[in-house]
């Protein structure tokens, strides 16, 4: 949610170079800016979030590693 072009394209350079990465070395890789939605609600400054919005990124990404079979259930 930073709005300056430059933030917008260091993040976005950022997420693709970290994905060809993971594609590269036949690792996973979890695209947190593609599932979590932009909605102030969940950040204090646009940049870091609030409590809600921490409680639904452990969320995403405990649904992806489930999904992914990457932690043992029990």
């Amino acid at each position: 949610m930073v709005s300056s072009d430059e933030y917008i394209y260091a993040y976005a350079e950022m997420n693709a170079v970290l994905k060809d990465v993971a594609k590269e070395m036949s690792e996973y890789f979890f695209d947190l800016k593609k599932e979590f939605p932009e909605d102030k609600m969940y950040y204090q400054d646009g940049r870091h979030v609030t409590k809600e919005g921490s409680e639904l990124k452990a969320k995403l990404l405990a649904g992806y590693l489930i999904k992914n079979k990457l932690v043992p259930l029990q």
